[in-house]
């Protein structure tokens, strides 16, 4: 196995061990402290395949996942999601460690979340497949907002309700989108995807270009986030315990920038330049 399928594995490993530790027990918070540390430690050797070729993806893992759809298990590091995949790793033990004063109860299920939030964000970072980037995507949503519904403060359940609305609304749009583009492509697969751009075999109109741009926007925006799609955010961060706003903040955020500069800005590069003057104008407020 790849070292990026260990680092990606780890945090899964761990979330489903920690099912499996007794509500009372005090082993938990040790056991998550030291899978996420052998997480960052794993990732550290990510650095020096990538570093090599930073043009092209490292570690690489491509296998077949479901046959009927073409739909690949493709993940990889190259120079733009390498610091990100690093970040995260670095940040999750950080959290971990603060979360063992922070939060009293249920103390067992918030790290296992934890846990399960890395396994998504690493997975986010990584994706070079269109609808394991979209799996990977909700799995990171879905113990954000448990975490938040869970553990958060006296209007927990608006803040955690508004989050998830904002950010299926945006991922039912990128879904949309990517859903169109594999079905003129024949393919999930982001590279074969820029390969079929590049040669021609794929043409997407500057009409079609926007409309898909403005599908991956939406969930991006969303997630950054970008007025006016922004009002989930204040009421999260002051609601959200402190370990998850501080993951949300240093970590999360940076999902809709990356997705960005990774899929919107490469796949539509017509449609971007488009939005250019609406962006800053948007970025500026």
């Amino acid at each position: 196995m790849s070292i990026l399928g260990i680092t990606l594995l780890l945090p899964l490993a761990g979330f489903l061990l920690l099912l499996f530790v007794p509500r009372d027990s005090k082993a938990a918070w040790p056991v998550a402290l030291v899978v996420s540390l052998a997480t960052f430690l794993a990732s550290l050797g990510l650095i020096s395949p990538a570093l090599a070729a930073p043009a092209a993806p490292s570690s690489a893992i491509d296998l077949m996942w479901v046959e009927s759809a073409n739909i690949h298990f493709h993940i990889g590091v190259d120079g733009i999601n390498l610091w990100l995949i690093l970040l995260t790793t670095l940040l999750l033990p950080i959290g971990i460690w603060i979360s063992d004063s922070m939060i009293r109860q249920r103390k067992n299920g918030f790290l296992a979340l934890l846990l399960l939030f890395e396994f998504g964000l690493i997975g986010v970072f990584s994706a070079l497949d269109l609808f394991v980037f979209y799996v990977f995507w909700e799995v990171a949503l879905i113990p954000m907002y448990l975490m938040v519904g869970g553990w958060g403060g006296p209007r927990k359940v608006y803040a955690a309700v508004k989050f998830f609305v904002f950010t299926l609304a945006g991922s039912v749009m990128m879904l949309t989108a990517i859903l169109y583009v594999a079905n003129r492509a024949g393919t999930f697969d982001y590279t074969e995807i820029l390969n079929a751009l590049t040669t021609g075999t794929l043409v997407l109109s500057g009409q079609e270009q926007l409309l898909l741009f403005l599908g991956f926007f939406g969930a991006f925006a969303v997630k950054v986030p970008i007025f006016p799609l922004h009002t989930w955010l204040p009421v999260t961060y002051v609601e959200a315990p402190a370990p998850a706003t501080f993951l949300l903040a240093a970590v999360m955020s940076k999902m809709g920038a990356y997705g960005l500069i990774r899929f919107a800005v490469p796949v539509f590069p017509s449609a971007a330049p488009a939005f250019t003057d609406w962006n800053v104008v948007v970025a500026f407020i």
